[in-house]
Parts: C-alpha cells; sequence; structure tokens
C-alpha cells in the first residue's frame, strides 16, 4: 500500500470525531424536543421508543449490570497475558468470541504500519 501524508490522515481522524460529535449533539437536541413526541410520524415515534427505553433502562438497574459485566469481561480479556492464568472454557468461550468480533484494528484502517512513524 503506498503511504498516504500524515495530513490527510489527521483530516480522516478529526473528521470522523468531528461526525459523531455531530450526530450526538442532533440526538441530544432532538430529544430534548418535548412536543415533538406527540407528533405523527417517524421522529414522535423515535423519540416516543427513546423515552419508553430511558424509563426500562432505569427501572431495570442496568447500570451496575453493565459495569460489572464489562469489568469481567475486561478481566476475562487479559487474565492470561498478565498472569498466565486460564480459567475454565465456559468463562472464556464468549469473551473470545466477542473480543474477535469487536476487536477492530485502527492504526490499519487509518494508516498502514509500515506508514507509522515509529517502528512497529
Amino acid at each position: 500500500r503506498l503511504c498516504l501524508p500524515l495530513g490527510p490522515v489527521v483530516g480522516r481522524i478529526a473528521g470522523m470525531v468531528l461526525c459523531v460529535l455531530v450526530a450526538c449533539g442532533i440526538a441530544a437536541w432532538a430529544y430534548s424536543k418535548k412536543g415533538w413526541r406527540k407528533k405523527p410520524g417517524y421522529l414522535g415515534r423515535i423519540l416516543r421508543l427513546a423515552d419508553r427505553a430511558v424509563v426500562y433502562y432505569a427501572g431495570m438497574g442496568f447500570t451496575p449490570k453493565l459495569k460489572i459485566l464489562l469489568g469481567f469481561y475486561q478481566v476475562c480479556i487479559v487474565i492470561t497475558t498478565t498472569y498466565s492464568a486460564r480459567l475454565p472454557i465456559e468463562y472464556t468461550s464468549w469473551t473470545d468470541k466477542l473480543a474477535e468480533a469487536i476487536s477492530i484494528d485502527w492504526t490499519g484502517f487509518l494508516l498502514p504500519a509500515q506508514c507509522l512513524p515509529f517502528p512497529s
């Protein structure tokens, strides 16, 4: 692969971050419009669904449950490399599959390894 100059790569990263921030800002602004929930159409339905999801999420107490699950996942992923310990397959089979599914090679996506300014 050809190495791109550093400027376009930094611009690509800044553009992606800006797009995510703008999308989050638009979603927060639309969610703050209380009158839009009563309107017929797609936007009203989506906002009413978001209200129900927030009530369900808070009512079931998902925040502490997700924190515990995330902490357990993080420990399972690094326990073999950090402490040379193996957990039973019942614990690690789903975490290994999840790690393979969500691992993204960001350096390969943004800039090939041979183009990095430091030795790999």
